[in-house]
């Protein structure tokens, strides 16, 4: 399995669990996952998986997305892992290339004192990662559980970790979704009032030792990535998003 393909693997697996746990159910295949209904804002509807086809399949590739989609209003976010598909013809607008990072298997250096990293294991403390989540991404005032629901706590894959300082101040969070090929780190976040301290390093590499024997994959915030390159990631692939608007939507569905 190549890298771009074990990181996409990470990704669909990351997004069917969290969509699943708050109520979205969606559909796998060899080359694509979906959503079937609309998710959550902050999650892709589809993510292209595994291998890139042939150049003369991809517009065939392209069509099926659309088809996988056929049912789900408004605005549509779909990863193509690939960089490869053309969705203009669809109404999608390509947006700017971002890029795929990967970090090989090998020590860390010690984690900044003073913060601790807790598993999240029971729902209220899910609740408050998910509060802290989002005022670490500036998202205040979403409902509990929009993002992230009590089954992700059974997932075994799935480790949701929390930073505290202080007497037990929550003040970050990080996700590890663990495959057989590979460790994704999603959800790193700080609130504001916390940044630049070395938290987010501390909160990522708690992340890498839930699989310290992987290498750690990840898609970085333009604002994250010097972080994430002093922790040893380098980027070894481009991925393209693909972006239809409600508006579009509407004049083309409606």
């Amino acid at each position: 399995m190549t890298e771009a393909s074990a990181a996409a693997a990470c990704l669909a697996g990351w997004h069917e669990a969290c969509t699943a746990s708050v109520g979205v159910p969606s559909r796998s295949q060899s080359w694509l996952w979906a959503v079937r209904r609309t998710p959550p804002v902050i999650y892709f509807d589809a993510i292209t998986l595994g291998e890139p086809p042939e150049r003369s399949a991809l517009p065939e590739r392209a069509t099926e997305l659309m088809r996988s989609l056929a049912t789900i209003p408004g605005r549509l976010d779909v990863c193509d892992s690939w960089s490869a598909l053309d969705l203009a013809a669809h109404g999608f607008v390509r947006d700017s290339p971002q890029e795929w990072m990967v970090r090989p298997p090998k020590p860390l250096d010690p984690v900044v004192s003073g913060v601790e990293i807790v598993r999240v294991t029971d729902e209220s403390l899910l609740d408050e990662f998910e509060a802290t989540h989002n005022l670490g991404f500036e998202s205040t005032g979403t409902p509990p559980r929009t993002f992230y629901g009590p089954s992700l706590l059974d997932d075994q894959r799935m480790h949701v970790l929390l930073a505290l300082v202080g007497s037990g101040r929550s003040v970050g969070t990080a996700m590890a979704y663990v495959t057989d090929d590979a460790v994704g780190v999603f959800s790193v976040a700080v609130i504001p009032a916390m940044r630049r301290r070395g938290i987010g390093a501390a909160l990522t590499r708690a992340a890498l030792l839930c699989a310290p024997d992987l290498p750690a994959v990840l898609q970085p915030s333009p604002d994250a990535r010097s972080l994430y390159a002093r922790l040893g990631f380098e980027t070894f692939a481009e991925f393209a998003v693909w972006v239809r608007s409600a508006q579009t939507a509407l004049s083309r569905y409606g």
